[in-house]
């Protein structure tokens, strides 16, 4: 049986993983994707227990483990906020429930920072994660009510993950031109067209996107080897990574272009269409 925290939910950390890898392949959200809230209540009958609350920090090392595995697979993970900074108000809970790194004194106020806010502020200062060796195995898939070790040992998996590319400015903004070239090819834009008509008739904005997607996958897929990017989704989610942290102003242009060329002028003509 999964192990549960102070509320009774399960801890499935490998489902975060699962999840994210599922909302890009299937949303691919151009701004990336925030994890708003993620953590869990621990009972903590005393200060000392509060103070080492290593359940809180098996917990959220598992999860990071797995939000760190979905990175790898080219999920644009740009933000991660731990569900509670202070023990708060629980709505259906009131005070009984504890989720916070911090822990609060509801008596005097008093906040004192538990180990959970330790594990925590050395990441954000280092950028580095240390996990158990027996936690890391926790956070991996098993089935149900086993304890089956899915992940293979340092020694045992090869390296199969691609080097993901770096490229210059003036690479990426080669990239982008290209990408506009392409864009404007007659056939590119009357797909786009049949897909805002389309639209347009159902107001289905999770079909719309999808069919965006798919028309411009195949451009996606021939141009970004040549920058050594995989000719997959995944090979898309870098790059559109990569280019988001660029603060260069013709990136910004080309950038601008591209919205225009996929979404802004294929719309226009569809409601041209439409009127006439």
């Amino acid at each position: 049986v999964w192990p549960k925290t102070d509320m009774g939910w399960d801890i499935v950390p490998w489902g975060l993983e699962r999840l994210l890898c599922w909302i890009q392949r299937e949303y691919a959200p151009p701004g990336g994707i925030f994890i708003t809230e993620n953590g869990c209540a621990v009972k903590e009958d005393s200060l000392a227990a509060a103070l080492q609350d290593t359940a809180r920090v098996e917990y959220l090392q598992g999860y990071l483990s797995q939000v760190f595995k979905a990175i790898q697979e080219g999920v644009p993970v740009l933000g991660y906020f731990v569900w509670s900074f202070m023990d708060n108000f629980e709505w259906a809970f009131g005070y009984a429930k504890r989720f916070g790194i911090v822990r609060v004194d509801y008596d005097v106020q008093k906040r004192t920072p538990k180990a959970s806010a330790s594990l925590m502020s050395g990441l954000a200062k280092t950028n580095i994660l240390r996990v158990p060796e027996r936690v890391l195995d926790l956070s991996e898939y098993s089935p149900f009510n086993t304890r089956t070790l899915y992940r293979k040992k340092p020694a045992e998996a090869p390296n199969t993950q691609p080097k993901k590319p770096t490229l210059s400015d003036t690479e990426v903004r080669s990239m982008l031109r290209e990408f506009c070239v392409r864009y404007q090819d007659q056939k590119f834009q009357l797909k786009m067209v049949d897909a805002f008509k389309q639209f347009m008739m159902t107001n289905d904005d999770v079909a719309l996107m999808k069919a965006r997607q798919n028309i411009c996958l195949p451009i996606q897929m021939d141009v970004l080897p040549k920058y050594g990017f995989e000719p997959t989704r995944r090979g898309v989610a870098q790059a559109t990574a990569l280019i988001s942290t660029l603060k260069d102003k013709d990136v910004a242009e080309l950038n601008t272009t591209i919205a225009y060329l996929t979404r802004d002028l294929p719309h226009s003509a569809a409601l041209e269409g439409a009127v006439g």
